[in-house]
């Protein structure tokens, strides 16, 4: 391939994208506003392991729906933070850790997807797969030996767009980067290991 098939092959591959990005993009439509809030956080211990039930409140904007719409995916990020308190010193960080979901559309089949690492939940609507993605049910974090018994426990919560994982043309929409911008405030709560029942919140 000659220098100049390999640069027009370049600019042809940039142009698709920025087409692809003003077919997304392009038409001005009133956005609903995207919001979440981490609702309830319950920690329990499972099979000697540290697990979370998180619900969140969550709404997409328009730009996000029509993106999922055309079947381009959007990861989101539950970041979690656990510290033990000190008083002569700062906290101790125990976990720093994040929790990834997927949801994507099929233009072909017409179904939601919802997926955590290799696992994958089909739903019959866009509906359902919000429910989905919103609703996190035993969520292993550690093992529950990393925390002293009847010692008090901080944690904070958040769930947000992960926009390094976007499509690469909506990376590039600087224009219009508040349509993509979605962070819950962080949602703090405290826990101790019991001796004799696990967790308490």
């Amino acid at each position: 391939m000659t220098v100049a098939a390999a640069t027009l092959r370049k600019m042809l591959r940039w142009l698709s994208a920025y087409v692809l990005m003003f077919f997304f993009l392009g038409s001005a439509q009133a956005e609903t506003t995207a919001r979440a809030t981490i609702e309830r956080i319950e920690p329990l211990v499972i099979g000697g392991q540290l697990s979370l039930d998180i619900d969140i409140d969550l709404t997409l904007n328009t730009s996000m729906k029509q993106a999922l719409s055309r079947g381009v995916p959007l990861y989101f990020s539950i970041d979690l933070e656990i510290e033990q308190p000190r008083w002569w010193w700062l906290n101790k960080s125990i976990v720093d850790t994040r929790l990834e979901r997927r949801l994507s559309y099929n233009t072909l089949t017409r179904s939601w997807r919802v997926s955590t690492g290799d696992l994958a939940i089909a739903a019959a609507s866009y509906e359902d797969a919000i429910n989905l993605l919103a609703r996190i049910r035993d969520w292993p974090v550690v093992l529950s030996d990393r925390f002293e018994q009847d010692q008090q426990y901080i944690g904070e919560i958040r769930i947000r767009l992960d926009v390094d994982r976007l499509a690469r043309p909506l990376q590039m929409d600087n224009a219009n980067r508040d349509n993509w911008t979605l962070n819950s405030p962080w949602k703090s709560f405290e826990f101790s290991i019991r001796r004799d029942t696990g967790v308490a919140q």
